[in-house]
């Protein structure tokens, strides 16, 4: 059987290409983190074909339509091979946008974060349901914490992006 994960030693990408829209969201989240890319990266690596990587903020971010936990062993060898975290941005046109997390050095994803913002402020990826860390997205990189950015659940709830119809990642509260 050929195993994705063995594409990178035969010289093919590792990552399928994804839909625009996908991919319009993956650019626009980035634009908002104002990380800086390495856009020679994925010419000169087969195996980051497809993804956006942030040396200096030290994560490589995948853009997809598919369903959890589809990507999850591509992710984990993309995270060994560069020593960076790793972000799944999944985009579905109904619920919208959804980030998977495998900070690097860790063998557990953090599943189902929605982007969160307050208008002129940082963005973070929240957990969607579960108590799990919080974790702000800037230039410099993902940073987990355990405390909250917001102070209700109606200030959770008015911060949340999902990007269904807008692609942006701008804050609204």
């Amino acid at each position: 059987m050929y195993y994705t994960t063995e594409r990178p030693f035969t010289g093919e990408p590792l990552l399928g290409p994804t839909t625009h829209r996908a991919r319009v969201r993956a650019e626009t989240f980035l634009t908002a983190t104002g990380v800086m890319l390495d856009t020679s990266a994925p010419r000169d690596n087969a195996m980051l074909t497809e993804c956006y990587v942030a040396p200096y903020g030290g994560f490589v971010l995948a853009a997809t339509c598919c369903d959890r936990p589809l990507l999850y062993p591509e992710g984990e060898l993309i995270g060994d091979a560069t020593g960076h975290d790793v972000t799944i941005l999944r985009f579905h046109p109904l619920r919208g946008t959804s980030f998977d997390i495998l900070p690097y050095g860790s063998e557990r994803w953090l599943c189902r974060y929605l982007a969160w913002r307050r208008r002129s402020g940082n963005l973070w990826l929240i957990p969607s349901a579960v108590k799990a860390p919080y974790v702000r997205v800037c230039g410099w990189g993902l940073e987990l914490v355990d405390t909250a950015p917001f102070d209700s659940e109606g200030e959770r709830n008015a911060g949340i992006i999902l990007a269904i119809d807008n692609p942006s990642f701008e804050g609204r509260i």
